[in-house]
């Protein structure tokens, strides 16, 4: 095996950096056609085989039940991992593709003994005869398994990890961008990396052959953070503002209709659509005698949260626009504010990062855009700053969850707070920007909130689906 390791101090191994800029770049290159394993920490049964190698005639076999560690750095750091790994194609019948099991594993290890690693991941959640499968032991040991949304196929595959800093990390298999659909903030893998990881499979009988594995590592980051840590006071980027339209400056409301729509709302709530307008006066009637909880801890959780804000603060906020009638907007008005008080909003592991906290950014831009005319100085501003932290706790920590759906939720809610606070004709906030660069974005966080301008779209009160509303306006 041909090795270049920055912690042997054999004469038969050779450490090659390059210097020149600071801090140094180490590389480390195994492509095992010098048959040894000397730099590794082998526990189990490992060894160079002649036979299916990727690029040369020997690769690296980790059998079931083994583990082999290459240390890269006594410290931990950044740079880009690459390696290949061979799949065989191997697949579970019947129900067994449903029951746990660890397949073979690959990734990286930091100075804590924490492991990032994908693979061949079997549960009743996952499809692991068609995907793979991801596990950060950071997060919850070897039990956090998670969808990789890249499929399997048999033969040799490119596996790339890019380690930029502590929240930028990116998985690529055969240079497909974000194949993975992974994100470092839910791995919660901070830390950087100091060694190469593979584990062999325990459940079921098939080994982990890799070859041909490269690494650039440098003690410090490659670049600076645009993402906070976990609890970290956090300064945003700065990034060019977007304008709003011309005719939108300075004028509410401006989400889904303008003042110009009111009258016409009005009229249809009268006429073509008695029938929605009298289920929508039912429910604003029904809320209007009620009060939210007083504090967070009182909710019974994300679900009791987002029904309050969302489903039922829209409602009352709109029965004040259909109606006229000040009494539902001044019910508004109290709701906002005890929700301005709330220290988070969700609950749980994905506090200020949930479906639940995704929908009450939505229900509050809402509600303030629409009862802007009764709310005082003291109320905007309060309102504006409280949506103005949990957008940037949405964007930083929002965007990870796989299943589309939560992050369209989550792009929705960000864009609603962007249009209803901007004072003037360009946003003083970046999360905006951030947005419009987010993938994510698609017409479901971009016009179906429906309903709110009765016969744009067939809906009326329910509010499911969140929305940037009037983002074309952005």
């Amino acid at each position: 095996m041909r090795l270049c390791s920055p912690l042997c101090i054999a004469p038969l191994l050779a450490v090659q950096a390059v210097c020149a800029a600071q801090p140094a770049v180490r590389t480390v290159t195994a492509d095992f056609e010098a048959g040894d394993l000397a730099a590794w920490q082998v526990t189990g049964e490992a060894a160079v085989v002649p036979e299916n190698a990727h690029g040369g005639q020997r690769c690296l076999r980790v059998g079931p039940n083994a583990e082999a560690l290459l240390p890269v750095a006594t410290e931990d750091g950044f740079g880009t991992v690459t390696m290949w790994v061979y799949d065989s194609g191997y697949q579970r019948a019947g129900e067994a593709e449903k029951a746990y099991a660890y397949g073979p594993m690959w990734g990286l290890s930091n100075s804590r003994g924490q492991r990032l690693v994908f693979g061949l991941l079997y549960a009743p959640y996952l499809g692991g005869n068609s995907s793979y499968g991801w596990i950060s032991t950071a997060e919850g040991d070897w039990f956090s398994r998670r969808y990789a949304r890249v499929a399997r196929s048999q033969g040799w595959h490119k596996w790339e990890f890019v380690y930029d800093n502590e929240t930028d990390l990116i998985v690529r298999m055969d240079d497909k961008l974000d194949a993975t659909a992974f994100d470092v903030m839910q791995a919660k893998y901070h830390q950087g990396f100091n060694a190469i990881y593979l584990r062999g499979s325990r459940e079921i009988q098939e080994p982990l052959l890799v070859d041909d594995i490269q690494v650039a590592y440098q003690p410090q980051p490659l670049t600076e953070r645009v993402r906070p840590l976990p609890g970290e006071a956090w300064k945003p980027p700065q990034m060019p503002p977007l304008p709003l339209k011309q005719e939108l400056r300075g004028q509410h409301p401006r989400l889904f209709f303008t003042a110009q729509d009111v009258a016409d709302i009005r009229q249809r709530c009268q006429t073509t659509h008695r029938m929605f307008f009298d289920q929508l006066l039912s429910m604003g009637n029904s809320y209007v005698n009620q009060m939210p909880p007083e504090k967070a801890s009182d909710c019974s959780g994300d679900q009791d949260m987002q029904q309050w804000a969302w489903w039922r603060l829209s409602t009352l906020a709109f029965t004040y626009v259909a109606t006229g009638d000040p009494q539902y907007g001044q019910k508004a008005r109290e709701w906002m504010l005890i929700f301005a008080s709330y220290d988070d909003w969700g609950a749980g592991e994905e506090v200020n990062q949930s479906m639940g906290a995704a929908n009450m950014l939505s229900g509050m831009a809402c509600a303030y855009d629409w009862c802007y005319d009764l709310l005082t100085d003291a109320d905007r501003k309060l309102i504006r700053d409280k949506l103005a932290k949990q957008a940037s706790e949405m964007y930083h920590l929002g965007f990870n969850d796989p299943i589309a759906p939560c992050i369209f939720n989550g792009t929705g809610g960000v864009h609603s707070r962007n249009l209803a606070v901007r004072k003037n004709e360009r946003s003083r906030c970046w999360w905006a920007r951030a947005c419009e660069r987010e993938e994510h974005t698609n017409d479901s966080s971009s016009g179906r909130l429906g309903g709110a301008t009765l016969g744009r779209s067939e809906y009326l009160v329910w509010f499911h689906t969140c929305s940037a509303g009037l983002s074309s306006g952005a």
